[in-house]
């Protein structure tokens, strides 16, 4: 259920009105960080993907990165996670790295420079 409510989420934060009010629910970017450090494949891919279209807002870019354990989830899985589970962390990345103090807490949990932007 989990993985699906993610992958719905993933959908839902292409429209930005969608990313901020998914963003505001109380509950829903701490779901999708403990989903995408727990989760199995699948929802790690979901949870990135979710997170990547939230962090077009430049709020919820500063929001994602304030989540507590969100950042060092999407770098491991980056480096540690499936092909897919990769590519939507990259997405995610690259989109939180437009934010600088986003870019540098980025940097300090070990992401490569070369995911940034």
């Amino acid at each position: 259920g989990k993985e699906t409510a993610a992958g719905a989420l993933h959908s839902l934060g292409v429209n930005a009105d969608n990313q901020v009010a998914i963003a505001k629910v109380e509950g829903a970017l701490a779901a999708l960080v403990a989903l995408l450090r727990d989760g199995g494949a699948v929802g790690k891919e979901n949870a990135a993907a979710a997170l990547q279209n939230l962090a077009v807002n430049a709020d919820n870019k500063v929001a994602i990165a304030k989540e507590k354990g969100a950042l060092a989830a999407l770098v491991a899985l980056l480096r540690e996670g499936s092909a897919v589970g990769k590519e939507n962390a990259a997405g995610a990345v690259k989109s939180l790295s437009r934010n600088k103090e986003t870019k540098d807490s980025l940097l300090q949990f070990g992401c490569p420079a070369s995911a940034l932007v």
